[in-house]
């Protein structure tokens, strides 16, 4: 008798436990599939947007960024972003009680790498802009993208639908709706002249010159904490550096795996974005090269966008006839795109040189740039072969200073002469540098209508006579010339020669 209650007891216990299981595995069936869409809440999440216009000091375009937080890319099919402009009224209190309709871009297709971004993009609003996005570099572009620079919401949703409620967040009995993923609501003068009915819990602040930006990587679903105004404008208080700006622009899919808030890197150009090969010719004469050109180098691992960037040249001044008659006064040429990792970047002047006396095994020279692709020309730029300076800004503000060297924006800075006593330049690397160039007459460390100056190595240092040295292009061989010659942006990665 005892055996048998032992055993009806094993029996029951046996069931029992098979029910529970089986209860468990039901109840763990209704989690969501991690490989479906709606389960990228909190794995991508909206990590800036901004509102261009046409007087914007910010940005050039309107635009949303999304970042993947995980270690694998993920594919946004089935996903919509949407996004709405708030209400803005000229002064006193706004009395609007909704926001604009809800449109939709279909992000269908897609993918955002691990650890990277995606980007959407409006067309160009402001070419007064200080961070001029490059045209079409977002993973999506759309000619139809606005958002508006006092109020908008931006909410990543997997859907197809239209959305007609005013805050996804909380209009499921205070929950987020189906599909939701992530959303930002902001507003220059919130509840005052401005107002937005769509955000996580309270929104954050945006202008013309600032973008919402997240602080960090993690999601408190508080849009006014979650988010700071990131200001991308040149002035103003909480204005970034342009060390700042290279280090927190948005970036598309192409960047791949990144981290958006590691530091800037401080003096990224002083010894790394550098001027290699500089070359003045302001007239028809017999020189080597046909161009003036000014060739810059990216010696980092990292593309830079040039957008924020300038270079500017004067002639130096001189006594000799062959002088140009304009001295010591800067011109300005802004540079537009951007340079990848280890290549180089070209401006090139007019042609002042007859091609048919200059080719690469003439005797009066051997530098033909006639058939060069720049990535900037300018025919204006007609700079000396006596004297010159050269500066490389990391802002595009004119020069006010004969010397700017210890700006802080001053990335580079190269001056050279031909002769002593008769040519001098105003601008160098510090007073003891500034002589030293003026002191020169001769040899490998000047210039003249045959001699470009060129960095010996990628080492940058305050001297810049133990930093160059000239490349006299009438007289070099035919194998130095491919060595030396200057290249653009179309040349893709190379590493000079010395």
């Amino acid at each position: 008798m005892k055996k048998f209650k032992l055993m009806l007891m094993l029996i029951f216990t046996v069931l029992f436990s098979g029910l529970f299981i089986i209860g468990c595995i039901e109840d763990h069936s209704n989690e969501p599939d991690p490989e479906k869409p709606e389960s990228l809440h909190g794995k991508v999440i909206i990590l800036q947007a901004y509102g261009s216009s046409s007087d914007a000091a910010g940005v050039s375009h309107s635009f949303v960024e999304l970042y993947n937080v995980t270690n694998n890319a993920l594919k946004l099919d089935g996903i919509g972003l949407y996004y709405a402009d708030g209400t803005t009224v000229d002064s006193g209190q706004n009395t609007a009680n909704k926001d604009g309709a809800w449109k939709r871009i279909s992000l269908n297709g897609k993918t955002i790498p691990a650890k990277g971004s995606f980007l959407v993009l409006g067309p160009k609003q402001s070419a007064n802009a200080r961070y001029q996005i490059p045209e079409n570099s977002g993973d999506i572009n759309s000619d139809t993208f606005t958002l508006s620079n006092r109020a908008f919401k931006v909410a990543l949703i997997q859907s197809t639908e239209n959305i007609t409620v005013q805050n996804p967040f909380t209009a499921n009995s205070g929950k987020p709706i189906k599909g939701y993923i992530d959303m930002v609501g902001a507003a220059n003068e919130y509840q005052g002249q401005d107002l937005i009915f769509g955000f996580e819990k309270a929104p954050a602040r945006n202008s013309a010159s600032e973008a919402v930006r997240r602080a960090d990587l993690i999601d408190y679903d508080d849009n006014s904490t979650d988010f700071i105004a990131a200001r991308y404008a040149l002035s103003g208080n909480g204005a970034m550096s342009n060390e700042m700006l290279e280090a927190r622009r948005p970036r598309n899919s192409s960047a791949g795996t990144w981290n958006p808030f590691a530091p800037p890197v401080i003096g990224e150009g002083s010894s790394q974005l550098m001027i290699l090969q500089v070359f003045g010719m302001h007239a028809n004469n017999d020189s080597a090269p046909t161009h003036s050109f000014i060739e810059l180098y990216n010696n980092t691992n990292e593309t830079i966008n040039l957008s924020a960037y300038s270079v500017h040249w004067a002639n130096g001044n001189s006594s000799n006839a062959n002088a140009p008659t304009e001295k010591d006064v800067w011109h300005k040429i802004n540079l537009t795109g951007s340079i990848s990792a280890k290549n180089s970047y070209l401006i090139l002047g007019p042609q002042v040189v007859d091609a048919t006396t200059i080719a690469d095994s003439t005797a009066n020279g051997k530098l033909n740039l006639t058939t060069t692709t720049a990535d900037v020309t300018s025919a204006t730029f007609l700079m000396s072969n006596r004297s010159y300076k050269v500066a490389l800004m990391s802002n595009q503000t004119d020069l006010a200073v004969a010397n700017p060297w210890g700006n802080a924006a001053c990335i580079d800075l190269v001056s050279a002469i031909n002769t002593s006593g008769t040519d001098s330049v105003t601008a160098a690397k510090g007073a003891a540098d500034l002589t030293a160039v003026n002191a020169s007459s001769g040899g490998n460390k000047t210039i003249s209508k045959q001699k470009s100056f060129r960095r010996v190595s990628l080492t940058v240092s305050d001297n810049t006579l133990a930093d160059f040295s000239s490349v006299q292009y009438s007289s070099v061989s035919d194998d130095d010339i491919a060595k030396f010659r200057p290249r653009s942006t179309s040349a893709g990665v190379w590493t000079p020669q010395f």
